[in-house]
C-alpha cells in the first residue's frame, strides 16, 4: 500500500508532441520510412521568393499601364472639351459675319491652317478690354507652340487711336488646321499663304493631332455661313 501511494504521489511527465509540428514520411538510404518535421526547405523558399517577385512585377506593369490609359482619356476629354469651345466661338461669331469684298477689312480671308473673318459679336474671352461694334477675329496654327492662335482686334476708322489686340491659345499639341467649303455642289481644301473665301454655302475645319507613335487623328466640324445663299453676299 505504501508503494502504491508513494507512486501515485510521484509527479508523472510525458513528452507531448508540439501541436504545430507536422511530420512528413521521408524514406532513408536503407528503405525504411522515418519520420521528419516538415517546413520549407531553401530551395523551397527561393523559389516562393522568386514566384512572388515575379507576381509584383507583372502587378506594377498592369497598374502603371492602367494610369497612363487613365491619363490619356483625360488629356483626350480635354482637348474634344477645347474643340468643342471653340467650335461654338466661330459658330456664334460667325452667325454675325459682316461679310463685304469691297471693304478689304470685311472680306473671309483663308489660306494654309488661317483663316479670318469680321463679326459683331461681343467678345466672350476679353470682353472688358474689347468694346462692342466689328471686330476682326483670326484664327491661325502656331506650329513652332503646336497651339491654335486667336487674335481679335476692334476695327476703328482712320485717324483713331490703335485698338487693343486681344490673344488667347488653344488646344495644345495640336498638330495642324484644315479648312474646307462648300459652294453648294462640293467641297474644296483652301490652300496658299491667304486669299478671299470664294462664294460658300458653309465651311469645315478639320483638326489634325498626332499621338505618341506617330499616328494621325482628325477632328471635323462644319459651319454655315450666315449668307448661304451665294447671290446674296457682297461679292
Amino acid at each position: 500500500a505504501e508503494s502504491v501511494k508513494k507512486t501515485l504521489a510521484e509527479p508523472v511527465t510525458a513528452r507531448v508532441k508540439p501541436v504545430f509540428m507536422i511530420f512528413r514520411p521521408t524514406r532513408s538510404v536503407s528503405g525504411h520510412v522515418v519520420q521528419r518535421p516538415g517546413g520549407f526547405t531553401l530551395v523551397e523558399t527561393l523559389i516562393s521568393l522568386a514566384l512572388l517577385a515575379v507576381l509584383f512585377v507583372l502587378l506594377g506593369g498592369l497598374l502603371t499601364g492602367m494610369a497612363k490609359i487613365s491619363r490619356t482619356a483625360a488629356d483626350v476629354s480635354i482637348f474634344d472639351r477645347e474643340i468643342e469651345f471653340c467650335g461654338e466661338i466661330i459658330r456664334k461669331e460667325l452667325g454675325e459675319m459682316l461679310l463685304d469684298n469691297s471693304r478689304a477689312d470685311y472680306t473671309f480671308l483663308g489660306g494654309n491652317e488661317f483663316f479670318a473673318y469680321t463679326t459683331t459679336r461681343d467678345e466672350l474671352l476679353v470682353r472688358d478690354s474689347i468694346p462692342g461694334g466689328a471686330k476682326r477675329v483670326e484664327w491661325r496654327y502656331d506650329p513652332g507652340g503646336r497651339k491654335l492662335v486667336r487674335t481679335v482686334t476692334r476695327l476703328v476708322s482712320a485717324g483713331s487711336e490703335l485698338p487693343p489686340v486681344s490673344r488667347s491659345y488653344f488646344l495644345e499639341g495640336l498638330a495642324g488646321i484644315e479648312l474646307f467649303y462648300f459652294d453648294g455642289v462640293s467641297w474644296f481644301q483652301v490652300s496658299g499663304i491667304s486669299s478671299v473665301l470664294p462664294p460658300a454655302k458653309c465651311i469645315a475645319l478639320r483638326f489634325v493631332t498626332r499621338d505618341d507613335d506617330d499616328r494621325q487623328k482628325s477632328y471635323e466640324t462644319a459651319f454655315w455661313l450666315p449668307y448661304a445663299n451665294p447671290a446674296l453676299q457682297k461679292f
